[in-house]
């Protein structure tokens, strides 16, 4: 009689604090849950070292395993790769190829999980012969946007498991939505392993269905940018919180840090023009550390950025339009850091600013309504004193004041007229009063016979008084004297 062995898997294996356990399998006509449990290894070294929260951001190549709607986030071609030695004898291997089309992204992903050298046992006990399992789940992904802030995605996937002699398999899905509420924060909802189970030998073994919920938001500390996620993942045995951060200095240089069930993790990354290398570090309180390490492969990074700049140029100014300065002046601002020559960008920056801040001083200004009116009476009331007392320049000063606050303000407008008004008549006059003194010295000088200096008190009434009649009059006798005089 063929001898059958029960198999026992009794590994370990932590990844966003859960364990790893590899499938048992049965006695003859008898099955046993496998539990599927490779499938919830996240993938890429950037996510995982972020606590795999990632299904807010999910804006490269590692959605594939966790949001697939984000890959329509993705402009240009992407290649991810990742192998991990983790514990014992038990190996992981994962990869993604992402491709923008005209539809839409399209995505193929791998994961894969193998160990050797398990022993078995019989059903008393015994021990047999070693045995190695193969598990793998082979994604097929389509990503498009529905709007320039909200995506869909869906992944189809084949599930194959291999315990020895026996095989399992089965066909599954993941399904999400990805949606930019505004330039800092995005939202992420997916579903993943969706289907009805993997088949061994009579047994059908449950796929481990998770739905998770994730945001995240960027900002800048310290002149650099970050990224802070959250997701809420829901298994079957309850509810998982995962946090990460992302410090990027200089767009280059990453510092991440997470934490996944309350386990911590960490990790950096180096991001060039053509590649970029992730390694993450996973603490696990029984069986020691894992070193996880991807990289990807990046094509039209120049291009890339060129198309950021068009996109953001293209939100930065519909959000102008839409008066919403603050997430304006951020996209113009971001596009100023990847282009500072881009003299469009700049003059738009700093109109969105100038647009901040008075819509900021507005704000606070409306929160203090009845005191700006009040404040704003006493320094209209104070300049019509100044008008009364005839101090016109003193009196648009204050007008000024009004109108720098409230420039509809109509009293201050019609007082600012009438002040102006009044100190251009006063210097009017005040000229006119000035040009009378200089005809009066020209007419002591004519009756003296200096003829030469009378004109020159006549030039510097009309400098005053240009429209002076009797100045013009003197001005033509006292040339033609002294142009007889000369003969």
């Amino acid at each position: 009689m063929k001898k059958i062995f029960l198999l026992l898997k009794t590994h370990c294996l932590l990844l966003t604090a859960y364990c790893l356990l590899l499938t048992t399998t049965a006695q003859a006509g008898v099955g046993s849950s496998s539990g599927l449990e490779f499938l919830k290894l996240g993938g890429g070294a950037r996510p995982l070292a972020m606590g795999e929260a990632f299904t807010g951001l999910a804006d490269d190549a590692s959605a594939l395993f966790y949001n697939p709607a984000g890959l329509a986030q993705i402009n240009f071609p992407e290649i991810l790769t990742m192998y991990n030695h983790w514990f014992l004898e038990v190996n992981q291997q994962m990869a993604g190829i992402v491709y923008p089309t005209n539809l839409g992204v399209v995505a193929l992903g791998y994961s894969g999980l193998r160990s050797s050298d398990i022993l078995s046992y019989d059903a008393s006990g015994e021990a047999g012969p070693a045995f190695g399992t193969n598990s793998s789940c082979l994604n097929l992904s389509f990503s498009r946007k529905i709007n320039p802030n909200l995506s869909w995605g869906i992944t189809l996937k084949s599930i194959n498991e291999k315990l020895e002699e026996v095989n399992g398999g089965a066909l599954a899905f993941d399904a999400g939505l990805h949606y930019r509420l505004n330039s800092s924060l995005t939202l992420g909802v997916s579903a993943l392993n969706l289907g009805s189970g993997v088949k061994f030998i009579s047994e059908t073994t449950p796929l481990p269905t998770s739905y998770r919920l994730g945001a995240a938001y960027s900002g800048k500390f310290l002149e650099e940018n970050y990224n802070l996620t959250m997701d809420l993942v829901f298994w079957p045995e309850g509810l998982k919180p995962n946090f990460g951060l992302e410090y990027l200095i200089r767009n280059f240089f990453a510092l991440r840090f997470g934490t996944s069930s309350g386990a911590l993790r960490a990790g950096v990354g180096i991001a060039a023009s053509l590649f970029a290398f992730d390694y993450a570090y996973l603490a696990h309180p029984d069986l020691g550390a894992t070193h996880q390490v991807s990289i990807s492969l990046l094509f039209g990074a120049e291009e890339k950025t060129k198309r950021i700049i068009l996109e953001d140029l293209a939100r930065g100014k519909a959000y102008l339009e839409q008066k919403k300065y603050a997430e304006a002046y951020l996209l113009f601002e971001r596009v100023v850091n990847l282009d500072p020559k881009n003299e469009e960008a700049q003059l738009l920056w700093k109109k969105a600013q100038v647009e901040l801040e008075r819509e900021t001083f507005e704000k606070v200004f409306g929160e203090v309504k009845v005191e700006r009116e009040r404040t704003l009476e006493e320094i209209i009331a104070s300049g019509k004193n100044f008008m009364n007392e005839g101090k016109y320049l003193e009196a648009l000063a204050e007008f000024a004041k009004v109108l720098k606050a409230d420039p509809t303000n109509r009293e201050a407008l019609k007082l600012q007229n009438e002040a102006q008004y009044k100190m251009e008549s006063r210097l009017i006059e005040a000229a006119k009063e000035e040009a009378r003194g200089y005809l009066g010295e020209a007419m002591k000088l004519v009756i003296t016979g200096k003829y030469k200096e009378a004109l020159e008190q006549v030039d510097k009434a009309l400098e005053k008084d240009p429209r002076n009649k009797q100045a013009q009059e003197l001005k033509k006798k006292l040339e033609l004297i002294l142009k007889i005089e000369k003969k």
